[in-house]
């Protein structure tokens, strides 16, 4: 296993007397810390691959705990008119987006996460009660494979619509109409639950 150490960082620790040290040394082996201190008390071993931290400050990964796929490129729609906003979501999410809308919205949305210190997050694929993108699998597997190049932790939750059934969908290549069931639906999500049940290893996906 190789180890790391992050050095003459300003460490939050978040630990239960809540300690910003400074000068921290971290170590850290694959996914798991394991040891964070002053650089007097923590020594960094030979073989460990060193990160300067100077005027840099490093804290746990934050946890984004709601978000939705697909906000990423549609939350300034609307001009501030929520009507207009959920109106927009739900014509581009069932009916108006393609396999590369889901693929490029998952990479700038897990960018900006990292960007902002996030490293896990619960993600409905879709948004609103009505809006969820499983009449397929694709853009569920599209979400999942550009998630897991930028290696964020992910919960993809995906769900039914509400009632009342059949839903109006075009399909992602929107050649058809797809009149989808609530029967259809429903195999979707448990077919995106079981294939990408490893989703990242150390995430997972929910079938809400």
């Amino acid at each position: 296993m190789t180890i790391h150490a992050i050095t003459n960082t300003t460490a939050i620790t978040m630990d239960a007397d809540r300690r910003v040290i400074e000068n921290a040394t971290i170590l850290f082996e694959n996914d798991r810390i394991t040891a964070v201190g002053s650089a007097d008390e923590v020594a960094v071993p030979a073989e460990a691959e060193r990160i300067e931290g100077a005027n840099m400050i490093s804290l746990p990964g934050l946890i984004d705990s709601h978000a939705h796929a697909g906000h990423g490129l549609t939350r300034n729609l609307g001009g501030g008119d929520g009507d207009a906003w959920f109106q927009a979501c739900e014509a581009i999410y069932t009916r108006e987006s393609t396999p590369g809308f889901w693929q490029a919205e998952a990479r700038l949305s897990g960018l900006e996460r990292l960007k902002a210190g996030i490293t896990t997050c619960t993600m409905l694929l879709g948004g609103g009660a009505d809006h969820y993108r499983t009449d397929t699998v694709e853009a569920g597997n599209l979400h999942c494979e550009a998630t897991r190049e930028i290696g964020i932790r992910t919960m993809l939750a995906v769900r039914l619509n509400r009632h009342p059934f059949p839903k109006a969908y075009r399909s992602l290549d929107l050649a058809k109409e797809v009149s989808l069931s609530f029967e259809d639906q429903l195999e979707v999500c448990g077919e995106l639950a079981r294939t990408n049940r490893d989703f990242l290893g150390s995430g997972f996906i929910t079938n809400k």
